[in-house]
């Protein structure tokens, strides 16, 4: 980890963000998202494409590429969108999931990042089972405190590409 460097959460929500924003309107779902961190991503002015790698209208991939000042990919996505109708997902989950329990009142006790501003500023994470200081299973609510890219909304796939990195 850098102070120069944007954490792998970012970079994900951020290209989910652009690839759901390009012609959101033909296939609506994403189904899968797929980053590749090339070299650590600078926090610093950057330019991204966007293209429709293979058209459709049930099945379409969206190709995001990130190039850091110097004209270097530092990062690509590429996105599986599928449309169609509704899909019965009752039942499916084996063995069976118990929910968490809700996200504490208060603030977020973290025994590390105070003082810098990266991941934790950007993120509320609510620990409700294990412990920050011991190995084992645990179960956290993470809520992003701020846009993404300004005056977009958050989807939930960029809210999960945010926080997929973070395990």
């Amino acid at each position: 980890w850098s102070a120069d460097a944007l954490h792998g959460g970012a970079v994900s929500s951020l290209l989910t963000t652009v690839a759901e924003a390009h012609d959101p309107d033909r296939v609506p779902f994403d189904a899968r998202v797929t980053v590749e961190l090339l070299s650590p991503v600078p926090l610093a002015p950057m330019r991204i494409e966007v293209t429709t790698l293979r058209p459709g209208r049930v099945v379409e991939w969206v190709g995001v590429r990130l190039f850091d000042g110097r004209e270097r990919q530092v990062a690509y996505a590429t996105v599986l969108r599928v449309g169609g109708g509704t899909v019965d997902t009752a039942d499916a989950a084996s063995p069976v999931v118990v929910p968490p329990p809700p996200p504490p009142d208060g603030d977020p006790d973290f025994p590390f990042g105070g003082g810098v501003t990266g991941f934790w500023d950007a993120n509320d994470v609510r620990l409700v089972r294990g412990s920050w200081l011991e190995a084992g299973p645990g179960a956290a609510w993470f809520r992003l405190r701020c846009p993404v890219v300004a005056g977009m909304p958050v989807t939930p796939a960029a809210r999960v590409a945010a926080h997929a990195d973070f395990g």
